[in-house]
């Protein structure tokens, strides 16, 4: 059986705007949009053109997110397929999709936080380790993380699979003695 896995790097030049119908700019993603130039704390719209082939019909197409910062609505085609909260943890959706080209929009907002405001107030407390601001990249001020570093910070991609595929496999080893039982969940 011939495998029908096959991967469009998303990552690249997009177009960004502070307002979803312009005017639009160019920004390399992934990145942080502190470091990019980008001085808001959202929304921001991105917006992408990508094709899929006559290949990818009738195939299962997984969207993946490796990290924005930090809620996420994506769109294809004028279409919502889903939403992520958080800053750090990769995310994916299931999409349907035809050959041809189609549009991807990604709106990221973070949420504002004083300076001084307290965990559990919004994102304070995954702004860094135990409230360290350099764990995010870049937006340091003279009192820590003061600007906004929000932003599509991790690859993205496109991936079509066989209808049915192994997403996580998980092998736990359990030794008594010289003996070793071998389970797989």
């Amino acid at each position: 059986m011939k495998s029908a896995s096959e991967i469009v790097e998303l990552d690249g030049i997009w177009e960004y705007s502070l307002s979803s119908d312009g005017p639009w700019n160019t920004v390399e993603i992934p990145v942080s949009w502190w470091l990019a130039g980008i001085d808001s704390t959202g929304p921001v719209w991105f917006r992408r053109k990508f094709e899929v082939t006559q290949s990818w019909s009738g195939l299962r197409s997984v969207l993946r997110f490796d990290a924005v910062d930090y809620s996420a609505d994506v769109y294809i085609d004028g279409d919502h397929v889903g939403e992520h909260v958080g800053g750090f943890a990769p995310f994916t959706f299931d999409v349907e999709l035809t050959p041809g080209m189609h549009e991807l929009r990604v709106v990221v907002d973070v949420p504002e936080d004083e300076y001084g405001t307290e965990f559990p107030h919004t994102k304070q407390g995954v702004r860094g380790v135990l409230g360290h601001h350099d764990a995010r990249p870049g937006a340091w001020g003279p009192r820590g993380q003061e600007q906004c570093a929000g932003g599509i910070w991790g690859s993205v991609r496109l991936t079509r699979h066989d209808l049915v595929a192994l997403e996580t496999f998980k092998v736990t080893t359990i030794v008594r003695g010289s003996d070793a039982d071998l389970a797989r969940t």
